[in-house]
C-alpha cells in the first residue's frame, strides 16, 4: 500500500511544488533569494526521496510480487540465480 500511495500522490506534490517554486521565481522582489534558494535544495531532497524510494522500494517489490504471480520455470537456473542476487 505504501508504493501505490507513493505513485497516487507523489505527481500531486511534484506539482505544487514546481508551481510554488515557479511563484517564488515570480516574486523574487518580496522574497529573499536565500528563501528561493531553500525551496529549491527542498525540491531537489523530495525527488532524490522519491527516487530513492522507488528504486530501494518499489522495483524490488514488483520484481518479487511478479515471480509469485508469473511462472517464472521457463527461465533457465543459471540465468535466473544471479538475476535473484542481483535484484535483491
Amino acid at each position: 500500500f505504501l508504493g501505490l500511495t507513493i505513485i497516487l500522490v507523489a505527481p500531486f506534490i511534484i506539482f505544487f511544488t514546481a508551481d510554488a517554486m515557479n511563484t517564488l521565481k515570480k516574486t523574487s522582489s518580496s522574497l529573499s533569494s536565500n528563501t528561493q534558494v531553500m525551496a529549491h535544495k527542498m525540491l531537489k531532497v523530495f525527488l532524490v526521496q522519491c527516487t530513492g524510494a522507488l528504486v530501494c522500494y518499489m522495483v524490488p517489490l514488483a520484481v518479487m510480487l511478479s515471480t509469485m504471480i508469473i511462472d517464472c520455470t521457463f527461465i533457465p537456473g543459471w540465468f535466473f540465480a544471479p538475476l535473484r542476487i542481483f535484484l535483491l
